[in-house]
């Protein structure tokens, strides 16, 4: 059964148009997200692993360390205020959920997690990365087809 709600922007494939200069950063992304595009952009430039096909997993790492930061920032400034109030939301009727920053918190954690694998930033998808690159040496799932292949011809 396939994960449902799972962000899945990871890419499969043998692209070798790696970027060596970084686009400027779309006009939507907030000043924060468009300072974490450049750094991260600039970052994965200099490891040689941005391509043209990750710049949409990059703008969505760009905003989502805005969203990010700014929930830690609000969940700070409401604690200090009052202890607990940064993580518990509490309404007039008595009632408390979780608050709006720690939700939004979370998913931008998430996002940041997914798009970090995208770029080969986890031991998995870093071995993943790696055999796609790889260039002179074919899959076994390749090697498989050829000789099937070469069989049937």
């Amino acid at each position: 059964m396939k994960n449902q709600g799972v962000l899945s922007i990871a890419h499969k494939g043998k692209a070798t148009d790696k970027l060596q200069k970084l686009p400027k950063p779309p006009v939507y992304l907030t000043d924060e997200g468009k300072s974490h595009f450049k750094k991260w952009g600039q970052l994965l430039i200099k490891h040689n692993l941005l391509k043209a096909q990750h710049l949409a997993a990059l703008e969505i790492l760009a905003n989502a360390m805005g969203e990010f930061e700014w929930s830690l920032r609000e969940i700070k400034r409401k604690n200090e205020k009052q202890m607990g109030d940064g993580y518990i939301q509490t309404f007039q009727s008595g009632a408390s959920q979780v608050s709006a920053e720690i939700t939004l918190k979370e998913k931008a954690e998430k996002k940041i997690m997914q798009c970090l694998k995208q770029f080969g930033m986890d031991p998995r998808s870093e071995k993943e990365l790696a055999a796609e690159d790889n260039s002179g040496q074919l899959s076994m799932l390749e090697a498989f087809e050829q000789k099937l292949n070469s069989h049937t011809s």
